[in-house]
C-alpha cells in the first residue's frame, strides 16, 4: 500500500519537477533514500534533498535548518523541525568523519533520520499539490522575516506615557 502511495507521490513530483529543476533533484535523492537497506545510510540523502531546495540564496539567505522548519511545520511545530534538522546535520558531520556521536537524552539517531525524512516529504508533498511554489528559498525567508516583525511589533507608549502607568 506504501509504494504505491510512493510511486503516486513520486510521478506527481516527477511532472512538476520539469518545471523546477532541484524538485527533480530533490525527488531522486528521496527515492533513493527510501531504497537504501537503513535509514543511518539514507540520511545524506534526505539532507542533500533539503539542501538542493533550500540552501543558499534568497532574500535574506538564512540556514537550511531555519528554512525548513518554517516550510514544514505550522508555526507551533517550527521549533522542534528546526532542532531536528540541526541534529541530522550533526549526525550527518560525525558520520563522515568517523567520530561517534552521542545523542541528546531522548533522541534517538534513527528516531531523528525519519524525521529528518518526514520533513523532507511534507516539502514534497506541498510542491507537488501546488500548495509551494517558486523559489522556495526566498519564499521561506520571506516567511521568516514576516515572523520576526510580527515579534518585534510591540505597542509603543504614546508621547508622555509609559507603559508602566497604563
Amino acid at each position: 500500500h506504501e509504494v504505491a502511495e510512493l510511486e503516486a507521490f513520486s510521478k506527481t513530483l516527477t511532472q512538476r519537477g520539469a518545471r523546477l529543476p532541484s524538485l527533480s533533484w530533490a525527488v531522486s535523492r528521496f527515492e533513493l533514500g527510501n531504497e537504501r537497506p537503513s535509514l543511518i545510510e539514507a540520511l545524506s540523502d534526505y539532507l542533500l534533498g533539503l539542501r538542493g531546495l533550500l540552501e543558499g540564496g534568497g532574500s535574506a539567505n538564512l540556514g537550511l535548518s531555519a528554512r525548513v522548519a518554517v516550510l514544514s511545520g505550522e508555526p507551533h511545530e517550527r521549533e522542534q523541525a528546526r532542532i531536528t534538522v540541526e541534529r541530522a546535520l550533526t549526525i550527518e558531520r560525525k558520520l563522515m568523519s568517523g567520530a561517534r556521536y552521542r545523542p541528546a537524552t531522548g533522541s534517538s539517531p534513527l528516531a531523528v533520520i525519519g524525521e529528518v525524512e518526514e520533513l523532507l516529504r511534507r516539502i514534497l508533498k506541498c510542491l507537488a499539490t501546488g500548495e509551494l511554489e517558486g523559489d522556495l528559498r526566498t519564499a521561506a525567508d520571506e516567511l521568516l522575516l514576516a515572523d520576526g516583525l510580527r515579534a518585534a511589533d510591540v505597542e509603543q507608549p504614546g508621547l508622555g506615557e509609559t507603559a508602566e502607568w497604563r
